[in-house]
């Protein structure tokens, strides 16, 4: 109960009181914002977020058209 009062309290600290709590929006975009560019710039043992799904993919349409030739 006492992260939801203290979230609550950040919220109602926030500007623009007439939005109620669509106030924070702009927070969750820019911190999602924030994630997307951690995914596309971090590369944590030297491969990033992109670079695996990119491979993924890769390796799923090369399985299908595999299935397909025999």
């Amino acid at each position: 109960m006492r992260i939801i009062n203290s979230i609550r309290r950040f919220l109602f600290h926030l500007p623009g009181k007439r939005f109620g709590y669509y106030r924070a929006i702009p927070i969750f975009m820019i911190a999602g914002a924030g994630l997307e560019y951690l995914m596309i710039t971090w590369r944590p043992f030297g491969v990033n977020f992109y670079e695996v799904y990119k491979r993924k993919q890769a390796k799923e349409i090369a399985a299908i058209r595999f299935n397909e030739e025999h």
